[in-house]
């Protein structure tokens, strides 16, 4: 079995939005994607989990669509974000 750790793609600054609800930018969205079709085409991973912060359900929803498993696999998990927060 093999574990493979991502950090969420390029998000927007906080700007007065709480830390837990800033979205990917335009460039996030292309990086997230582009991550999703390179480990779709090397990996596939049985499971998709993700913190429930904005950016990183964003970063991980095209790897889980591509993977067919949007609706039955994301897993989000209160524990996955940050403690600080």
């Amino acid at each position: 079995m093999d574990l493979i750790l991502i950090r969420h793609a390029e998000a927007e600054a906080g700007a007065g939005k709480p830390d837990a609800d800033r979205e990917l930018t335009e460039v996030g969205q292309q990086q997230a994607v582009r991550l999703a079709d390179a480990l779709v085409r090397r990996h596939r991973p049985a499971v998709v989990a993700t913190s429930p912060l904005v950016r990183a359900v964003q970063t991980a929803a095209p790897l889980a669509a591509g993977l067919d498993k949007f609706e039955t696999e994301l897993l989000t998990n209160d524990g996955y974000k940050p403690k600080k927060l």
